[in-house]
């Protein structure tokens, strides 16, 4: 028989989110981005309660601003990202800052980690990029311990970034029937 199923054509569509999302953050060093959003990471780690000796893995983390937040803090730190490129950066600048900070190249859909293993589970502006927000916040649940904390952050559809998202939407799939329909 040919053709695919509804669920291989599902695969197909987060793997490909995947490559494209690899390709996009392994054009360039995101740095400049990453100090603008340092604030927020700094802010997601006060919330969570990190302290010397948590044990905090960053998910998504780009070039690591939880990830020294957390560092900074004395807490043992594990930073993941799905590219190799980010992975690159975040390590060199966690040697630059002086921190020991182990990195990663890790999907957040399928982090490489045994069960209950974190204290905290954080991802400043990453958990919202990946094509399955279910399995990763299930990822971030099945490696935290009982008792942890998972903090994210995330644009909300009314701020800035949210209605960019929309307005850049609209206009690059004029004349894509299905690209206003969520469901196609």
């Amino acid at each position: 028989m040919g053709g695919s199923s509804t669920g291989d054509a599902a695969a197909d569509a987060v793997a490909a989110a995947k490559e494209q999302q690899k390709a996009m953050y392994s054009m360039g060093d995101y740095s400049y981005l990453s100090q603008l959003f340092a604030p927020s990471a700094e802010a997601l780690v006060d919330a969570t309660g990190v302290t010397a000796r948590t044990r905090v893995v960053d998910v998504a983390a780009g070039d690591g601003n939880c990830a020294l937040a957390a560092a900074r803090r004395g807490a043992v730190v594990t930073a993941t990202d799905i590219t190799r490129a980010q992975v690159e950066l975040g390590r060199r600048r966690s040697e630059r800052e002086g921190f020991a900070v182990t990195w990663l190249e890790a999907d957040a859909e399928a982090l490489p980690f045994p069960d209950r293993d974190f204290d905290v589970v954080l991802s400043a502006f990453g958990f919202i990029y990946a094509p399955r927000p279910e399995v990763v916040v299930g990822e971030a649940l099945r490696v935290l311990r009982p008792g942890g904390a998972v903090g994210f952050t995330a644009w909300t559809p009314e701020g800035y970034v949210g209605r960019l998202n929309v307005l850049a939407h609209e206009y690059l799939s004029e004349g894509d029937p299905d690209a206003h329909d969520p469901d196609s």
